[in-house]
């Protein structure tokens, strides 16, 4: 696993923007916006802030996005309150300088507030503040527009992820975080998150009332469990290969989308190669459970992963990509 793809770009990029505050987060997402409107043809524009920025923190200009960009420089204790004063005090300082004075092109389509939460989510809004803020604000100015209030989540999952790996590089590079992408870091991410998705396929046909076909073909032939000394676990390995169609739907579905169709290829030759440093060592029912042990140490020793992990790893057994073929 030598080389980076999209899911490394975008989750270093993410992990670079929640730890970046104050006006250097400002010029981060700068850099994302800038090439996302390169990318999609738009023109995006981020005012000189040492003049005012007149409540704008950047626009794209052909559509009248604006977004307010926030970022402390330490998480505050009273953060729900925080953000809802910043949020108000620029909204309502944007629609008047709109729609009062006539700058920014004379109109507001969409305000986005952005703000890095660092590692926590949104604060609830149960009083609906935002909502009752942005009402009120329609009324005075008798006008309509769409808000959002978003943090990092929403540069990950609607921008960097609507970006080719190209322009994904390049942010990386302008960010400076391109030599500093840990390969291995993110690996233990994806697999993490396709044994979290076998594990939820893995409840629904415990818990399924209806009896579902399995279409898998066995690949191996029965003699390859005891010709690689896994007699004691044959039963066990048997009957985990005739629920493998649980894990043949995820292949089969998970090509739609990116993050898991590449995860699960990579997570494959995860295994392969966790195979290949381990049989130096071990042979047989040592190294088949030290193979486990090292996909669930991935996904941090939880062990009610367990069996999702070694269903995973008998799949690749029964593809015949480790352990001796018959």
């Amino acid at each position: 696993m030598g080389f980076l793809d999209k899911y490394d770009y975008i989750q270093s990029i993410t992990r670079n923007l929640r730890g970046t505050t104050d006006i250097n987060f400002q010029f981060s997402i700068r850099t994302v916006l800038m090439e996302y409107c390169r990318f999609k043809g738009l023109k995006y524009e981020m005012p000189n802030s040492s003049g005012g920025d007149d409540k704008c923190d950047g626009w794209i200009v052909d559509t009248h996005v604006f977004y307010q960009i926030y970022s402390p420089q330490q998480p505050k204790k009273s953060v729900s309150k925080d953000i809802q004063s910043k949020f108000e005090n620029d909204l309502k300082g944007l629609l008047e300088l709109v729609y009062e004075q006539g700058k920014w092109g004379g109109k507001v389509e969409e305000f986005i507030f952005l703000v890095n939460t660092f590692d926590r989510p949104l604060p609830h809004d149960s009083s609906r503040f935002f909502d009752s803020l942005v009402t009120s604000m329609k009324e005075k100015h008798k006008i309509d527009f769409r808000y959002r209030l978003v943090n990092v989540d929403y540069i990950s999952d609607e921008i960097l992820r609507d970006l080719e790996a190209e322009s994904l590089e390049f942010i990386s590079s302008k960010l400076q975080i391109k030599n500093t992408i840990d390969y291995n870091a993110v690996s233990l991410e994806a697999v993490y998150s396709v044994i979290d998705k076998i594990s939820a396929q893995c409840h629904k046909l415990v818990f399924s009332e209806m009896s579902t076909p399995n279409y898998y073909k066995r690949i191996s032939a029965p003699n390859k469990i005891d010709l690689n000394q896994l007699d004691i676990y044959k039963e066990k390995i048997e009957t985990m290969i005739l629920k493998l169609g649980l894990i043949e739907d995820i292949v089969a579905t998970v090509n739609s989308d990116f993050d898991y169709s590449d995860k699960f290829e990579r997570v494959i030759s995860f295994i392969i190669e966790k195979y290949e440093d381990l049989r130096k060592e071990y042979e047989g029912i040592a190294l088949y459970d030290k193979v486990v042990e090292s996909i669930v140490s991935a996904c941090d020793n939880t062990g009610s992963l367990m069996i999702p992990c070694e269903m995973l790893l008998v799949y690749v057994f029964d593809k015949c990509d480790i352990f001796e073929k018959e």
